[in-house]
This record gives structure tokens, C-alpha cells and sequence, in this order.
């Protein structure tokens, strides 16, 4: 996996020749799924706090779901089917505390 994505971020980047590159790329799987990320949240109280222990890779499906409370600030899921990618379980001021995401297919 590691491989593919080096090959591909080089040929995205246009920093290496197509024809000897793709080659070694291999297709995408059918059941293989990429996750855009759409929002970062970052820390801005010494008070942030999860609602639930996540792990990660849940999929909050409705919008406006609450997340977690950072200070007074409710934390709420931006949009459907919200994929919390590395919840941290480090909850320092100024880091970040999960990353927000959805399927792009």
C-alpha cells in the first residue's frame, strides 16, 4: 500500500515518467474506499472532551450529530455520514483532536 501511494503521489506531482510508472501502478479494487477529509478540530480549550470513546472509522450518519464539547463549544458532525478519521486520544490545547471526513466512492 505504501508502494501504491508513493507511485501515485509521484505521478500526481508529475516528478517521474508516466510510462515507466504505471506500469507498477495497480488498479484500484472494487471494494476499496477513499476517505476525503473535510474538516480538522483543532483544540482550543484545555476542557475538550468526547461524547463517546472512539476509536475510529466510525460513520456518524446524521448531520449535526454531537462529537464531543470543547469548553462550552459543542462539536457537532459537519455533514451526513461523517467518518471520524485518528481520533486522538491526547488531548493537548492547540493539537488535533479528530479529523472529519466522508467517501469519495
Amino acid at each position: 500500500m505504501s508502494l501504491q501511494t508513493t507511485l501515485r503521489f509521484l505521478r500526481a506531482c508529475d516528478a517521474v515518467d508516466l510510462n515507466i510508472v504505471d506500469e507498477y501502478i495497480a488498479p484500484v479494487s472494487e471494494d476499496q474506499s477513499f476517505i476525503e477529509i473535510t474538516n480538522a478540530v483543532t483544540i482550543k480549550t484545555s476542557k475538550f472532551e468526547f461524547v463517546e470513546a472512539y476509536y475510529g472509522f466510525e460513520i456518524i450518519h446524521q448531520a449535526g450529530t454531537l462529537i464531543g464539547c470543547d469548553g462550552r463549544e459543542e462539536i457537532r458532525t459537519p455533514h451526513d455520514n461523517c467518518i471520524l478519521v485518528m481520533p486522538s486520544r491526547r488531548l493537548y490545547l492547540g493539537h488535533t483532536a479528530v479529523r472529519l471526513g466522508g467517501f469519495i466512492f
